[in-house]
């Protein structure tokens, strides 16, 4: 056989691997959304969260000062939130609720630097929506805490929505963006969201 043939083979094996992952990259995506939810307050929607193990939702600490809080569905119907734990400095806030909703995965291995990760949430209060972009800087310290950095597009609305990898497991969550620039964004690693699951 000549070698142009050969690497006709090739070239067809790997863009059909290449298709393979891309379907699978949305199948995930798909399945992943169903766990993401608006949260809104007595007059619109205003954050994002997600359900984990147990059947809690998370969401940013600084999003539960609206309470009282509902998760809306995108037929506008709510279901009344209560707050059962809250972490000011980390900025989470675990809810518990009444809905059917699946859970997602939280990983306690940390994402590697320029890994590919997924935003989901409900930006400007259109529905849930996704955006991707890499890890850009492994937990560092803002502040007083030490977030993940990413270029993912990050808006509000998002705030409480997950990080997830490609894998569909959560590796953050989403707490807030860089005042100035653009394509910085920070999120709670899943191994502090883990700690203030276990005081449960």
């Amino acid at each position: 056989m000549s070698a142009r043939p050969v690497l006709q083979l090739v070239f067809a094996i790997l863009y059909l691997q290449a298709c393979a992952t891309s379907t699978s990259q949305q199948i995930e995506l798909s399945q992943v959304a169903t766990s993401v939810v608006a949260i809104g307050d007595d007059q619109a929607a205003i954050a994002s969260g997600f359900v984990v193990e147990g059947g809690w939702l998370l969401t940013n600490h600084h999003v539960a000062r609206a309470a009282p809080l509902y998760i809306v569905n995108a037929q506008g119907k709510r279901s009344l939130l209560t707050l059962v734990i809250s972490d000011e400095e980390n900025d989470i806030a675990i809810f518990s609720h009444e809905m059917s909703i699946p859970a997602l995965k939280l990983t306690q291995a940390l994402p590697d630097l320029g890994e590919t990760v997924f935003v989901l949430g409900n930006p400007l209060g259109l529905g849930i929506t996704a955006t991707h972009g890499i890890i850009s800087a492994l937990p560092r310290a803002i502040g007083k805490v030490h977030l993940l950095q990413t270029d993912a597009p990050i808006n509000p609305g998002n705030s409480g929505g997950p990080l997830i990898n490609q894998r569909g497991e959560v590796v953050g969550m989403v707490t807030s963006r860089g005042a100035v620039g653009s394509g910085i964004g920070f999120a709670v690693p899943s191994a502090t969201l883990k700690r203030l699951l276990n005081k449960l």
